[in-house]
């Protein structure tokens, strides 16, 4: 019970008929998996059943409750020598109600190539299949901020409490509220299985939704959202490069390859940026610059000739 809609818990009462005997509670608040006992000064996990607390004691504590989507279970304990007729007609189990969403939605989204890695610019590419991404934190001034329902895929109007797009399996318990949550105001998605199925080359954008969650299941109703696209596809290399086909005297040749048609060099996805070459099999790919680098700082211009 109370998976939804609490703020705390703040009664706890039961009808018993001890005749000489006892009853202990136990509560759990993850649907039964583990019960809790007030130990004198927190909710500890119960090694036994010995580790209970009578309806007295529970009620003067149940306000420290947890409260989350896995809800409150109760469970009696009922002690007899035997002899002694130990009955329980009934609990309650009261609570305050917290119907509002959060008051402060996740804001500004940042993407990166990995965790550690280069910045994403909004909309801009990248082949980095595995990204990390980051928001400000939001804030619920009810019960408390549970965490965020995400969503990534290429819908950018998709709703993160119905669809969880491309993610995995959810790193916190969702209670139904969402298909996929994460408490940290951060998803880094090359830990293995959140990322459910691998992003692909496209020429339409990606988004991460992003909505705010509390502990009693209130969501943000406007959802604030990354863009990105993704190639990883290698482009297309010139059919064929033209050179001089007997011997040289000199150090200076040109060559030539083709710019249009089919034979001509292209990516259908993020486009071609340029070309580098290399002499021999191994060794360091070259540009106009000549500096050595390897990367796009040093590129051939596409016009054909060198």
């Amino acid at each position: 019970v109370f998976t939804s809609g609490v703020q705390a818990f703040t009664g706890f009462s039961a009808i018993e008929q001890l005749n000489g005997g006892s009853i202990g509670y136990q509560l759990s608040d993850n649907s039964g998996v583990s019960w809790r006992y007030w130990d004198g000064d927190e909710w500890s996990e119960a090694g036994t059943l010995n580790d209970s607390n009578s309806q007295s004691e529970v009620n003067q504590q149940i306000g420290s409750f947890p409260v989350g989507f896995g809800g409150l279970r109760w469970r009696a304990i009922l002690n007899s020598d035997g002899a002694q007729q130990v009955t329980l007609d009934s609990v309650t189990v009261q609570a305050s109600e917290d119907l509002t969403p959060p008051s402060v939605n996740a804001a500004n989204p940042a993407a990166y190539k990995s965790f550690g890695g280069s910045s994403i610019a909004e909309n801009s590419w990248t082949n980095g299949g595995s990204p990390y991404f980051t928001w400000d934190a939001g804030d619920d001034a009810g019960v408390g901020l549970y965490g965020y329902c995400l969503y990534l895929g290429q819908d950018n109007t998709a709703d993160p409490t119905t669809t969880k797009g491309n993610l995995g399996v959810s790193p916190a318990q969702t209670g139904g509220n969402c298909q996929f949550i994460t408490t940290e105001a951060a998803i880094n998605l090359a830990t293995p299985n959140l990322l459910g199925t691998a992003l692909t080359t496209s020429n339409s954008s990606y988004y991460l939704r992003v909505s705010a969650i509390d502990k009693a299941g209130n969501i943000s109703p406007t959802p604030v959202s990354f863009a990105f696209r993704f190639d990883n596809t290698p482009p297309s290399n010139p059919g064929f490069i033209s050179a001089p086909s007997g011997f040289i005297n000199t150090k200076e040749a040109t060559l030539t390859w083709p710019t249009s048609g089919g034979q001509a060099a292209s990516d259908s996805a993020s486009g071609l940026v340029g070309l580098q070459y290399r002499i021999g099999p191994e060794g360091i790919w070259y540009g106009d610059v000549h500096d050595g680098s390897g990367s796009t700082s040093d590129l051939l211009s596409n016009d054909g000739s060198y």
